[in-house]
């Protein structure tokens, strides 16, 4: 372990002491492992945790639980990003690439390995990423790609410190892309290399694979004599690392160069051996291989009885893989609804989570306004009461100046006063469904109209409409929106025609859409895409407000699930329209 390099605090080194002790007993081992990561998470020991993460995830590995192994991996990473150790993030990218191939999870594969590559890791680092890319890019059967990676990792190597270490490995890949390509010559030639780089740093795996590869090459040549002295040179290892997958396959093939070589009862003993194998580790796949290849050879021996029977079992085997290869894909399958369901979950929960903030700073928010609007009144009210007094009761002290600066600072508090009032409209714009009834648009127009009605008057205005439908919505909301367009088109007008304003709606596909068109003087290009924004307005000289009339309209139709925009060309009048849904809105 990377934990011998550093000074641990000594509870956390004993607990990592026993779990290597217990090395063999995977419970044991990871009971220790759980303690010892506790104990640094617990004293703050992050690279600590990182490194026992690590461990835990390895040892999962190799005790064939993949699926825990990313996990811990996962960990691993995100400790490495939270304490910035580059280094290590690098290793655990690799791993995890490793660990996403064995699951055939290739997209998640690659995707690691190029976050390893991002964070220029040292030469053993890269090599493994390019022999992991290139092992991938084999399995998708993009073998140009898996060889450029490969030769890649070569390279690296050649040029490296520990010239050598792991070159068996690499050039065992290769061999086995141009085995899958069938190239059966090249794939020899690099088998061989791989052999020949073999040491004792090397893990006798990779020499396996290059031995069982040179076989199954020779046995596409049909040269059946030497296929069979490479098989018999690979079962030495795999029989003595107990790996029985290999033995398995090791068998059936050693089996089938003897069928083609006509010496069927030697194959019939081997093919059965192989069987008992297969079934003993379940592998179910490479069972059918074994009795399909039996069934054939009792034939070829005249032994159509044996033959027979072997069909039978292979038609019951045909069945259990086909029922497990089911079985496995609706487990795979309910696996991925689980998650998604769970991911869904953890997003709802997160949603709730949010909203409820969101909510909890709208509620702050609008009593801070309300604060602040309410808090500055009183000082405001002071400072025009007395500067107003002060202007009747001086005015014979005063000079033409003073008078001047007074009726400024009068204006200003005015002016002040009527901005508070109009942000304490725009906070207390209600968000909430719980008003929404069904309203008469034209009831709902005629009260904006009573309440301009000496606007109106004044402008010698005329307001023409259509019938308007009927919809779920607030109608002091939907009030308020009418009478603050209508005053600005009032407000507004050409000087030099008389002030007209048409209200017309149009349903179209669920929604009202509603235009106030008016004949006045129109905004300049420019200023377009700022009147919705608080408080800004076109000229502050020439006409009295304080630019929250159309923000506080953006807010309401917003409110109602809709949308709104002005058009408007200079002296040719301005044209708000905006939408609404029809049906009620929960």
């Amino acid at each position: 372990m990377e934990w011998r390099k550093y000074d641990l605090p000594e509870n956390i080194k004993e607990c990592i002491i026993l779990a290597e002790k217990h090395a063999l007993i995977s419970k044991e081992y990871l009971q220790q492992l759980d303690q010892a990561e506790e104990l640094a998470l617990r004293q703050g020991e992050s690279f600590l945790r990182m490194l026992i993460l690590s461990d835990k995830a390895y040892h999962y590995y190799l005790n064939a639980n993949v699926d825990k192994a990313i996990q811990c991996t996962k960990q691993a990473v995100t400790v490495a990003i939270h304490i910035n150790n580059r280094k290590e993030l690098a290793r655990f990218y690799c791993n995890l690439s490793s660990f996403f191939i064995h699951k055939m999870h290739l997209e998640k594969a690659i995707e690691c390995s190029f976050e390893a590559l991002k964070l220029n890791p040292d030469d053993v680092k890269k090599q493994t990423v390019y022999m992991n890319l290139g092992v991938i890019f084999r399995k998708k059967k993009e073998y140009k790609q898996a060889l450029e990676y490969l030769n890649k990792a070569v390279e690296i190597n050649q040029k490296s410190q520990d010239k050598g270490v792991g070159l068996c490995y690499l050039y065992s890949n290769i061999g086995n892309i141009y085995l899958d390509s069938k190239n059966y010559e090249s794939s020899i030639v690099n088998f061989k290399k791989a052999i020949s780089y073999f040491s004792d740093k090397e893990n006798v795996m990779s020499k396996l694979i290059a031995l069982e590869g040179i076989g199954e090459a020779l046995l596409n040549q049909q040269k059946f004599q030497q296929a069979i002295d490479y098989f018999q040179h690979a079962m030495l290892i795999a029989e003595d690392k107990k790996m029985h997958v290999n033995i398995s396959h090791l068998t059936y093939n050693m089996g089938k160069s003897h069928k083609a070589l006509k010496h069927y009862q030697k194959a019939i003993t081997i093919f059965e051996k192989a069987i008992t194998i297969a079934k003993k580790y379940e592998l179910k796949e490479q069972l059918l291989l074994i009795l399909n290849d039996l069934q054939q050879t009792h034939c070829l021996n005249g032994d159509i009885h044996s033959a027979y029977a072997i069909q039978g079992e292979l038609l019951r085997e045909k069945d259990v893989l086909f029922e497990a290869l089911q079985k496995q894909k609706l487990d795979k399958l309910m696996h991925k609804k689980e998650q998604e369901i769970d991911v869904l979950k953890e997003q709802n929960e997160q949603i709730k989570q949010q909203n409820k903030r969101i909510k909890q700073q709208n509620t702050e928010l609008k009593q801070y306004a309300h604060i602040i609007a309410h808090d500055l009144q009183e000082p405001l009210r002071n400072i025009n009461g007395f500067s107003t007094l002060l202007k009747y009761r001086c005015v014979k002290e005063l000079s033409g100046t003073s008078k001047e600066y007074l009726n400024f600072l009068i204006r200003s508090s005015e002016q002040m006063h009527q901005q508070l009032n109009d942000l304490l409209k725009y906070v207390t714009v209600d968000n909430s469904k719980n008003a929404f009834e069904k309203v008469d648009l034209n009831k709902v127009l005629e009260k904006a109209l009573f309440s301009l009605q000496k606007e109106i008057q004044e402008a010698k205005a005329t307001v023409n409409y259509t019938n308007l439908p009927s919809l779920f919505a607030h109608e002091a909301q939907l009030q308020q929106l009418f009478y603050q367009i209508i005053h600005n088109a009032l407000k507004f007008r050409h000087k030099d025609r008389n002030c007209s304003i048409d209200i017309q709606s149009e349903i179209d596909n669920g929604f009202c859409s509603i235009t106030v068109q008016d004949n006045g003087i129109g905004i300049q290009k420019e200023y377009l895409k700022k009147i919705f924004i608080l408080f800004n307005r076109v000229d502050k000289k020439k006409y009295k407000g304080t630019g929250v009339g159309l923000p506080i309209c953006q807010k309401i139709v917003h409110n109602h699930n809709g949308t709104i925009k002005a058009l408007s060309n200079e002296n040719n009048g301005t044209c708000i329209s905006f939408t609404l849904k029809l049906e009620e809105i929960f």
